[in-house]
């Protein structure tokens, strides 16, 4: 039923006093909001023609720069970002927000694109990315100023595009840019308390940090101080995020305590299917640190959970921070890994059907099939000939969806009949 169909018909049953002026409100107001989330799609209309013509401009002023001077370069770049910035502003203000937010997206584009731009014209070569860093963080103010989510997204793609290109071409990760991004999303995390700043801070904190690993291992001798960053701050900071989201049982945390986990799941799911990632020859200070510091955020979520008397299944998580990097070969490394990405949605699935929450038994279970089929894959492929590779592979397809699908039946029939 449509709002205005609605609004009449809540004058009329107020005056039969049928229901009463705060539930016709209620009423209202719910109606309201199912309207407004069934046009999200319409409001990201205006973004969608920003983006658009913001790449329109683009590709004609590239096809064209090399014929126009320096002077007049520096003139376009700057009509053009004082232009989309002012625009955004006074739309904002006076017009529309959400084409408001179009115009400051395209400031923001203007910003960046102008910053590499003049870069090339006065051939200026960098070998950081320290554009990317300040780039970012002009559009993190803009979307500070004007407290709006997608500008978040925004400056938080910029930030992670730039490590992964820093990365990528100079073999190490931006500090700029990893403690901007830290402390930008996560000041809107605690300051917002919304799921989303959340999710953004921690998948954004997961891939900086990850971009570590591979790195080092193509390296020879580090110092301690290097291990310590490349082969145990990352995995470190993993434990924190986790700890972190556990300290309060609030939505907004939520991200926090699961997807560093299931990042770290998938981190060796991946290095099982390439198991040559999988040790390091390190100092055994630096393992020393590594066990010492899983400990003290052990005992933490340990303290937490008994606080709250959660089951003891829900410590199994744990065992993903096992310290398989450093075992003496990438063999024992390999089955370590092997028995901790089975063990883990096992655990999900042991806690979920104790505790009958749906959501716990659906993660274990999407997981449990990833880990049987990265364990399949990993000796499938050795052991068996392409037939009956694919025979066997049917089979356990199969036989997984009729187990899982008859446990979750049972859980749920027992579960109503409690109701």
């Amino acid at each position: 039923m449509k709002y205005r169909e609605l609004e009449k018909l809540v004058e009329q049953w107020i005056e039969q006093s049928i229901i009463t002026k705060e539930q016709g409100m209620h009423m209202l107001a719910n109606t309201a909001a199912e309207e407004d989330s069934r046009k999200w799609f319409v409001k990201l209309l205006p973004i969608f023609a920003s983006i658009l013509l913001a790449l329109s401009v683009l590709t004609f002023i590239a096809s064209n720069w090399d014929v126009l001077t320096a002077e007049f370069k520096l003139i376009i770049i700057f009509v053009f970002l004082i232009g989309f910035y002012g625009a955004g502003a006074f739309v904002y203000e006076k017009r529309n927000k959400v084409w408001g937010i179009g115009l400051l997206f395209l400031g923001i584009i203007s910003f960046g694109a102008g910053m590499i731009l003049i870069g090339q014209t006065f051939h200026y070569v960098s070998y950081s990315a320290v554009v990317f860093c300040l780039w970012g963080l002009a559009a993190y103010l803009v979307a500070l100023m004007y407290r709006n989510p997608f500008l978040v997204v925004v400056s938080a793609v910029i930030w992670n595009v730039g490590q992964i290109y820093s990365g990528s071409s100079f073999s190490t990760i931006h500090v700029g840019i990893l403690v901007l991004s830290a402390l930008g999303l996560g000041y809107l995390v605690f300051k917002e308390k919304k799921v989303l700043y959340s999710r953004l801070f921690t998948i954004s904190t997961l891939l900086q940090w990850s971009i570590l690993l591979p790195i080092s291992f193509h390296q020879q001798e580090h110092a301690i101080w290097q291990q310590l960053c490349q082969y145990t701050l990352p995995f470190v900071i993993v434990a924190l995020l986790h700890v972190i989201g556990e300290v309060e049982s609030k939505p907004y945390r939520h991200p926090l305590k699961t997807l560093p986990i299931i990042g770290l799941y998938f981190y060796y799911v991946v290095n099982i299917l390439l198991p040559d990632a999988f040790t390091a020859d390190v100092s055994s200070s630096v393992i020393a640190v590594y066990v010492i510091s899983i400990l003290l955020l052990f005992t933490v979520s340990f303290y937490m959970k008994k606080k709250r008397q959660e089951p003891v299944s829900t410590l199994l998580e744990w065992v993903l921070f096992f310290p398989v990097l450093f075992l003496p070969n990438a063999d024992s490394a390999n089955y370590a890994a092997l028995f901790m990405v089975i063990l883990y949605p096992v655990s999900l699935l042991v806690q979920g059907y104790k505790t009958t929450e749906r959501k716990t038994i659906r993660l274990g279970s999407n997981l449990l099939i990833v880990s049987i089929f990265t364990v399949y894959f990993q000796f499938g492929f050795t052991f068996l000939s392409k037939s009956l590779f694919f025979l066997i592979g049917a089979l356990i397809v199969t036989g997984l969806y009729f187990f899982l699908t008859h446990k979750q039946k049972e859980l749920f029939e027992e579960e109503e009949e409690r109701k």
